[in-house]
């Protein structure tokens, strides 16, 4: 008998393959072997995923480290990670459809038309997982430039940013969800709010990546959230006006209601 993976050739007591370290699956697809793949792959105390998730939260370094030193197989790798996500966000954006007329666009005093805000959303949606990462560089850049005291490189650095963007959306679905199920008028406010959470989140988890302690790290902590959200808002910015080239925006659209 041979792997189906890479060839190699298999015991028939062998449950795994000593080459690649597959699965030796010997049976036909069923729903209850469906249905046990998938929670040994996500819920499983034991998996990599759950690891992940919670080692970001309560130690990030240590997933951070491990990645840049070369561990492969003790925790998920960015990639992967950033794909979870991406899936999440997906479910995310569709219900937002379902509930866009409920949503409260005008949250600047309504001196913008909400139907400007509605245009951003839709191609914001469209386009979510490219715009995710575009955010990538701005937060590993920051990074970098504020808190690279180990000197890592940028790579490396986007490598952490890959991390821990991807935990604060996996973290965050679960309570965008239910708002916009249950409260969608008060999504886009905690959407602003949320904003913070990232920067705090990010922050923490690159301090935390150079070591030390986080109260000597106070001021590093305070010029990194500057230029975090300098970046933001400028590529939020330089997107609005792409939009507004293309075509998608127009100048009424920003004008003050009447």
């Amino acid at each position: 008998m041979q792997c189906k993976n890479c060839n190699t050739t298999l015991r028939t007591d062998f449950a795994f393959c000593p080459g690649c370290g597959g699965k030796i699956v010997l049976k036909r697809i069923t729903f209850k072997g469906l249905t046990s793949d998938f929670y040994d792959h996500y819920f499983d105390l034991d998996n990599t995923f759950i690891r992940t998730f919670l080692d970001l939260f309560t130690k990030p370094q240590q997933v951070l480290w491990a990645y840049v030193e070369g561990v492969r197989r003790k925790y998920v790798n960015p990639m992967s990670y950033l794909a979870i996500s991406f899936a999440l966000s997906g479910i995310l954006f569709f219900v937002m459809k379902k509930q866009i007329d409920k949503l409260q666009m005008d949250l600047f005093s309504g001196q913008m038309d909400s139907e400007a805000g509605r245009k951003i959303l839709d191609v914001t949606m469209e386009y979510s997982s490219l715009i995710m990462i575009l955010y990538i560089p701005i937060m590993a850049l920051a990074g970098y430039l504020v808190f690279n005291k180990k000197d890592f490189n940028l790579p490396e650095y986007t490598t952490a940013a890959t991390y821990v963007l991807a935990q604060y959306s996996i973290f965050t679905f679960p309570i965008s969800l239910i708002l916009l199920l249950l409260s969608p008028e008060s999504y886009m406010n905690y959407s602003l709010f949320g904003i913070l959470i990232l920067v705090v989140y990010t922050g923490f988890a690159f301090a935390r990546f150079n070591g030390g302690k986080l109260r000597q790290q106070l001021l590093r902590f305070f010029i990194y959230g500057i230029i975090f959200v300098i970046g933001y808002f400028g590529l939020s910015l330089v997107l609005n006006i792409i939009f507004f080239l293309t075509g998608v925006l127009e100048i009424k659209d920003f004008l003050p209601k009447q």
